[in-house]
């Protein structure tokens, strides 16, 4: 079975055994009404620091102290800078394949009843706490965490009753149905369709409905759309929810940190990867960096950085309208080591990765060998992964 290797790793063996490459990788014055002994007095002040015009206490100097960063060294600076990698994004077009979705079975939406169930509980009760506050609850942050956006969470508020003289309504839920949902390739769902019922009590009861398609987040849900009452369309659709914009902005990240899983200091002696699976890709970049670790160990090397990176993305295959899927994305730079006895050695390198991209996160689940086959071996244990996340 062929054995994948981080990142760059089979190009540092390679170097390894090449020739070393010697080069080294004021305040704008106040306005006063009326001279007097105390205004001159300020006047004569104005150019000092704004920080030394008030007496401080030492209360505020310890504060200040505690607030600022501990100097460093220029070598000390270093090491930490190298492990963050600079990364240049490229915008370039890039083709999009949509993943294959399937409609909920009746067993799994009887599987989601429950966290359904418990979710609209706390939706109702969240729509009462708007008018009854509870300490320490705050009413806005409540409505956001329910609502992906606000034009939702402004039509579901503006239908509850309003207040009289006979005080707040209290609202309570009479019932709810699982109607429909639509299924991740990788078995999660992607959305489901809800039917809630509620009643506002106040002067006269007031009958409440809505139509509501929830989005899986880890391990609860947000309200993504409304259907339209009459014509039974939904109020947002179906468009997709990501743009090139977005997805390049992430891609930086998500590129420096799969890098700086292979860098190294003297402030990080060892690197240690995030094994989301047991699966091809994880156990090999387990090993991979593992090799790394032990050849810092021996003083093979005392850094390994990567400089003048850029990444680009080539296809996003998308799992749904809301944006989940998978990003693969091409990675160029060099990778520099510098050996035991100071020289320097500079290896160029192309790279194709493979992400997870989820509601919160990028997780890499594949990377491509040097002969062009890929780590994974065709299994992205995506359901594993993204379990998590959604």
């Amino acid at each position: 079975m062929r054995r994948a290797f981080a990142l760059l790793f089979a190009a540092w063996i390679a170097a390894a055994c090449g020739s070393a490459d010697g080069a080294a990788v004021t305040p704008a014055p106040t306005a006063v009404a009326e001279a007097s002994p105390a205004s001159i007095a300020a006047l004569d002040r104005e150019d000092r620091p704004l920080d030394d015009r008030f007496q401080k206490g030492p209360d505020a100097m310890t504060f200040r102290t505690m607030q600022q960063a501990p100097a460093l060294t220029p070598e000390a600076k270093r090491a930490v800078d190298i492990l963050s990698p600079s990364v240049t994004v490229v915008p370039a077009p890039y083709g999009i394949d949509a993943l294959p979705t399937r409609a909920a079975s009746a067993a799994e939406l009887t599987d989601l009843r429950g966290s359904v169930g418990g979710w609209v509980d706390n939706f109702i009760a969240m729509l009462d706490r708007q008018r009854h506050p509870q300490a320490g609850v705050d009413p806005a942050l409540d409505v956001r965490s329910m609502f992906a956006d606000t034009r939702l969470s402004s039509v579901v508020m503006r239908s509850l009753a309003s207040p009289s003289v006979y005080g707040q309504p209290t609202l309570t839920g009479v019932g709810w149905t699982l109607d429909g949902g639509v299924m991740r390739a990788w078995g999660s769902p992607a959305y489901l369709d809800v039917t809630v019922k509620a009643v506002d009590h106040g002067q006269s009861d007031v009958s409440l409905l809505w139509r509501m398609r929830l989005q899986q987040t880890g391990f609860w849900y947000r309200v993504i759309d409304l259907r339209e009452p009459i014509s039974g369309e939904w109020v947002i659709g179906t468009s997709p929810r990501y743009s090139a914009l977005e997805l390049e902005t992430e891609m930086r990240n998500a590129v420096g940190w799969y890098l700086n899983n292979e860098s190294y200091s003297s402030f990080r002696p060892t690197g240690a990867p995030m094994s989301f699976a047991d699966a091809p890709f994880f156990r090999a970049r387990t090993a991979a960096i593992d090799d790394l670790n032990r050849a810092y160990a021996a003083d093979r090397f005392r850094e390994r950085y990567f400089e003048n990176v850029r990444s680009s993305i080539e296809l996003f295959q998308a799992a749904w309208f809301g944006g989940d899927g998978i990003v693969t994305v091409s990675v160029t730079g060099r990778v520099v080591e510098t050996r035991n006895n100071g020289t320097q050695v500079t290896t160029p390198f192309v790279q194709r990765l493979k992400f997870l991209r989820t509601l919160d996160t990028w997780i890499a689940v594949d990377a491509q060998n040097d002969d062009g086959s890929w780590a994974s071996d065709g299994n992205l244990a995506l359901a594993e992964v993204a379990r998590p996340h959604g």
